[in-house]
């Protein structure tokens, strides 16, 4: 029964913020209630969290809502990421075509790195992962390649767990030996975006002992990443000096 009466809660605040996103103005809460058969109490009490998690915003005027900033952000940074998907596509096909090794397209979440994109491995033995899944970012080398340009007050909220990003920096690509899972390496280089931040990553994951030239398969990694990040904007000063 708790779990029925979630799900109806849940269905009712996207209810609300939908019709705040559609209404051409803003809303009272009787017409809310009204136009979504709440009671104006549970309306009020869906606005008013909606409000607080900036999904809705308040007239202090007139007390009508329309939809939040929060709202528009999230929608913003689900087309940057689709953005981000359809121009790493070709480079993600590419790499793989070179190195015939499992691609992974991610980005960094708390903590964490969310696979993207992939391109299969075309070798009978390779690491199983799937888009959506998450891994420790500390110790995959996607996740270790973001990691080491994340400014240093971001940085200290992380466990890292030994793990240092200056190695990452100065070599500009990251590796995982073994780190994660047993048997199973990787390579990858950072992806910046038009103002020069480091927003994703792109590498190839691969059983541990087809691990044998790293500076090569991350030349190959470099490359992509360099291709992408162009892609979204970036300017690389060396290039153009």
């Amino acid at each position: 029964m708790k779990s029925d009466s979630r799900s109806r809660q849940v269905g009712s605040t996207l209810d609300v913020l939908e019709l705040l996103a559609g209404s051409g103005e803003p809303v009272g809460v009787t017409e809310v209630a009204d136009r979504l058969g709440l009671s104006a109490a549970g309306a009020h009490r869906l606005l008013s969290t909606l409000k607080e998690r900036r999904y809705a915003e308040q007239d202090p005027a007139s007390s009508r809502y329309s939809i939040g900033l929060q709202a528009f952000g999230l929608a913003a940074l689900s087309a940057s990421r689709r953005d981000l998907r359809e121009r790493s596509a070709p480079y993600v096909r590419d790499l793989n075509e070179i190195t015939g090794e499992t691609v992974h397209l991610a980005v960094h979440d708390a903590g964490w790195i969310v696979y993207l994109e992939k391109a299969e491995s075309r070798h009978p033995v390779a690491p199983v992962s799937q888009i959506g899944a998450r891994a420790p970012a500390h110790l995959v080398a996607t996740g270790r390649a973001i990691l080491a340009y994340l400014p240093e007050g971001e940085l200290e909220d992380l466990d890292l767990d030994g793990y240092d990003p200056a190695e990452t920096r100065e070599r500009g690509w990251a590796i995982n030996e073994e780190s994660w899972r047993e048997g199973v390496s990787g390579v990858a280089a950072p992806i910046r975006d038009w103002t020069g931040a480091v927003t994703a990553s792109v590498g190839c994951c691969l059983p541990a002992r087809r691990l044998t030239d790293p500076e090569g398969l991350a030349e190959h990694c470099v490359g992509a990443a360099n291709g992408i990040s162009a892609e979204l904007g970036f300017v690389n000063p060396k290039v153009h000096a």
